[in-house]
This record gives structure tokens, sequence and C-alpha cells, in this order.
């Protein structure tokens, strides 16, 4: 029944073996799966990395409706085998049918595209339609529905809003099917993607479900924002320990890296990952991450370009080539690959009332990409820091009411506007704030607080900028390659990584 093991297969167990040693990892499950009628055999292997050597192979034959014991046996054995518990095995049980939909989604949705993306909500939908009561599924779908949004972390077109809208209920049902689902919390986390009010539902992810590395990489991110940048590097680190060949866990722990000034460290990950790693667009996408951050422009534009040819289909590769040609001041070229985002297209194409026109309509959420492509600066400079007070007005409530972040609000260009507007008192306390945030950066790498963000947050310079804001008439679409620029020091940290 079982056959013959081939050439191919013994070849592709060596890779796995050396990969793991590379890795540092002690052991090596591994298995097959075969089906025949309404029965299921699992064939499980259980090697030591260090010389190869087989501790034990063991077969497991059930009718395909028990393949959740099969899975509890598995763990169990492995566990005493390894004389240490690998975590309780799940009591969840639904049909086969709707577990292999589930587990085809979840590999959809790690690809961080929007055709796969889309195919795994379509499995999800179907999943819940065989069993409503799967709560694995509604807290799945929840995550891919705000993977789907048109925020710039995300991957989709989808207005956020109605991306958020949906997430929550279907999070909420999650939690309320199962409230011991670390899935759910993630996703009811991910509702408000880095604001800090998600800090305690990833907490609870992470301890619910310890071993999903993406939990641990948003966790590691809003700890980052809140400047515990020690706990937000463990968190980044846990994630690359725990799934070594995911590119995006290595992009987060290299940025952070990199923003504190540790760039030896750095680099020997991203040699490491560029060993490892079969996943070139991954590997190019490491690559670009490393020329955005060190200012190397060239090298940015010449990734950016490549993925662009290889995956145009995505948004974010579209993302990264518009990037680099704002980086170089080439904003025709760059409107042409950027037509997923009006703001970007406002900006980019000089048009004042549509910038302005955007900016209102996101609302709250304005505050967590003001710095995106500089459209906060843009509207200060442009004489329209009148615009910039109302949307704080009308932000005021969410942020008493702890939906929106203080700090993501306490911007520089606001301070200046509220100043203009003749509304110290304001203008202070945000000054207070965005003062106190900057003073907790760290003191080397692009993360170090620059000479002009110090000179920024004195009332001298505050009084200086004012003076000599130009008029609406002086700001060129041909200065708008030093606006769009992503801001290298204090809002760094800030900057959007993909989740």
């Amino acid at each position: 029944m079982l056959g013959r093991v081939s050439a191919e297969e013994i070849a592709q167990r060596q890779n796995a073996l050396e990969t793991a040693r590379q890795l540092g990892i002690t052991h090596l499950l591994d298995g097959s799966v075969r089906t025949a009628g309404n029965r299921v055999l699992v064939i499980v292997t259980l090697t030591r990395v260090s010389d190869g050597a087989q501790m034990w192979s063991e077969k497991y034959e059930r009718q395909l409706g028990d393949i959740f014991a099969v899975q509890g046996d598995i763990a169990k054995t492995v566990a005493s085998r390894l004389s240490q518990s690998f975590g309780v095995s799940s009591t969840r049980t639904t049909t086969p049918d709707v577990y292999d939909r589930y587990l085809a989604a979840r590999q959809l949705i790690r690809e961080r595209r929007e055709n796969p993306l889309n195919e795994a909500s379509d499995l999800l939908k179907q999943a819940i339609a065989l069993d409503p009561d799967y709560a694995p599924a509604y807290a799945e779908l929840a995550q891919a529905q705000m993977l789907l949004s048109d925020h710039p972390t995300n991957y989709g077109s989808r207005p956020l809003n109605e991306a958020r809208a949906e997430a929550t209920r279907l999070a909420r049902k999650a939690i309320q099917l199962d409230p011991n689902l670390g899935d759910a919390y993630a996703a009811m986390g991910l509702l408000n993607i880095y604001d800090k009010s998600s800090l305690p539902y990833y907490r609870k992810a992470v301890e619910l479900s310890p071993q999903r590395s993406d939990y641990h990489r948003w966790l590691g991110q809003v700890l980052w924002i809140s400047n515990r940048f020690d706990e937000g590097i463990a968190e980044y680190r846990r994630a690359v320990e725990l799934d070594p060949l995911w590119g995006l866990n290595y992009d987060h722990l290299t940025g952070a890296l990199l923003f504190l000034g540790r760039d030896q460290e750095a680099h020997a990950l991203l040699r490491r990952f560029l060993s490892l790693s079969r996943d070139d667009r991954a590997k190019l996408q490491l690559l670009r991450s490393f020329a955005n951050a060190e200012n190397r422009l060239a090298d940015n534009l010449r990734y950016s370009r490549t993925l662009e040819a290889r995956f145009g289909d995505e948004r974010l590769m579209q993302f990264y080539l518009a990037n680099a040609l704002g980086w170089l001041g080439e904003t025709r070229a760059a409107s042409r690959h950027a037509a997923f985002d009006p703001m970007t297209i406002a900006i980019l194409n000089g048009n004042l009332e549509k910038v302005v026109a955007e900016a209102k309509a996101l609302g709250p959420d304005f505050w967590d990409r003001a710095n995106f492509w500089g459209s906060a600066r843009l509207l200060l400079l442009m004489g329209r820091g009148s615009d910039l007070v109302e949307i704080y007005d009308r932000t005021r409530p969410a942020i008493q009411a702890g939906q929106v972040d203080i700090t993501s609000v306490a911007v520089p260009e606001l301070v200046l506007a509220l100043q203009r507007a003749g509304r110290t008192a304001d203008a202070n306390r945000l000054l207070a704030t965005y003062a106190q945030n900057t003073s907790q950066l760290p003191q080397a790498g692009l993360g170090e607080p620059s000479e002009r963000s110090t000179r920024q947050i004195s009332l001298r310079c505050r009084a200086v900028a004012m003076k000599h804001l130009p008029n609406s008439t002086s700001y060129r679409g041909s200065h708008l390659s030093a606006s769009t620029r992503f801001p290298q020091s204090h809002c760094s940290r800030t900057l959007f990584s993909h989740l």
C-alpha cells in the first residue's frame, strides 16, 4: 500500500535535515497522509537532526471523521517520546470537508496577496456554511477581511471601514462560539491594526496560540509603537524562531534592528534568510526593505522594478515602485503605479483640493498615516493647516473614547497648525506628548532623533516655521518629492510594515 520511497523523497528529506541543522532544530517531525475511500493513513517519523537517526516511526489508520483524534494521538506520542509537552490537543471538532477548507484557507492567507486572500475568504465562507459553529473559520475569515482592506499596511482594495465592520462581526462571533480561541483575539486586535488598544488582544492571542508566529509579530508591532523596543524585538525574534522561513518575520526583525542601530545583526539575519529561503519574492522584498531603510535609492529602485515586473498584479509591488520613484522626484511615473490610493494620486499630481477631500473622508483613520507620503506636512505647507485642525476636532471624541492613540495625532504639523489657529493650549498639550514620545527614541540607528526633529519641538523653531510658511501658490508639483519622502528619523518607528 505504501510503495517504495523515491529518490526524490530521499533528497527532499536530506534537504530538510540540512535546513533544520542550520536553524538549530534538534528534532524533525515529518510525515505523509494518504486516503482511500473513507479511510486515512498517516505515517509519522521523528528524526534526530544531529545525525539523521530515525527515533521512531508510526502509522495511524482511521476513519476520515476521526481526523482530530488522529491529531491528538500524534501530539501525545511526540510529547512522550521527547519527554516534554507540546501543548493540549484541540477539542474543536468539525467534519473533514470543513477542516480541509479551513487549512487550505490558512495557507492561502499566508501568501499575503489579494487573489489568494479572496480565495481563502471563499473557502472560509464555504466552511461556515457547512458548519456554522466552527469558531476558527470565523476568526480566520475576520483576519482575511482586514488583510483585504485598502489600508497601506494591507493587501486589498476593500474600503477599510467596510472591511472593519465585517471583521468585527466575525471576530465577535468567533469569541462567542469559543472564548478560548487565540485566533479570535488576534482578529480583534487586527481591527485597529497598529493602535495601542490592540495590545491586550494580541497578548491574549499569543497566550492562547503561542505557536502562531504572526501573532507574535503583530504583538511586536504594537509594543514597538509603544516605544517598548526591547519587548518588541523579543516578539519579533520569537516569530522568526517559530517560522524561520517566513520573510515577513525577518522584515520586521531586521527593520527593528536597523532602527536601533544594530546594523551588523540585521545584515547577518539578511544573509541567513537569503541562504535558507527558496522564496524569490520574499528575498527580493527583504533586499528592497534594506535598500529603502539605508537610503540606497538606486538599489531601492532596482529591486522595486524587479518585483513589479515579476509580481505586478499585486498592489504591494506597485506601492514599492511608486515609493522608489517618489523618492527620486519622478512624481508622474510614481502616480502611474499608485492607482490603488486616491490620496497618493492627489499628492503626486499636486491636486490640493483632492488631498483635502481624501484627508477629511478618512476622518480619524487619517492620523495613523499622517506621515504617509507626507500628507500632513503637505497640507500644512500649502496653507491648509485649518483642515488639519478640523480633522483633529472631528477625531477628539474618538481620542477621548480610547479609540485613537493620542501619540499618532501629536505630530509637529498639527502642533504648528493649532498654534497658527491661536489654539495655544491644545498645541502645547500635543507638543508635550510629542516631546515625551520623542524623548523615548533610541540614540542610534534610524530611530535617533535628528537635529531637525529636535528643533521642531522647540517653541522658537515653531514660531520661525509659522513665520516662513509658504502661501498656497508657492508650492508646486516640482517640490513634491521632498514631501513624499518617508521620514527616516523619529517617524520611522510608525512607518507601515505590512501585516
